[in-house]
């Protein structure tokens, strides 16, 4: 039902250039660490939508920016949670 109800737009966009999706990674919340020595955030942990968590390195990203990595956690859900769904 959840289908038939709702499909990602621009279906012909690339998965990470869509104007909406109909899963959950919007609702997702994430923890980080920084690493004193560089400044950069170097570990996310990240509660998927069914409520797994998920560890992801961010070592050699250079991520210094939390309001971006913000903005970037239903990302990070799409390439990383096995569920997409609450």
């Amino acid at each position: 039902c959840r289908y038939v109800s709702c499909v990602p737009f621009p279906f012909w966009a690339p998965e990470d250039s869509k104007w909406w999706y109909c899963d959950d990674c919007d609702r997702v919340k994430g923890d980080v660490t920084k690493d004193d020595a560089t400044g950069y955030y170097d570990v996310l942990t990240l509660t998927c939508p069914n409520g797994e968590v998920e560890t992801i390195d961010l070592s050699g990203q250079d991520i210094e920016d939390s309001d971006w990595l913000r903005n970037q956690l239903p990302t990070f859900c799409r390439q990383n949670c096995a569920s997409l769904f609450a």
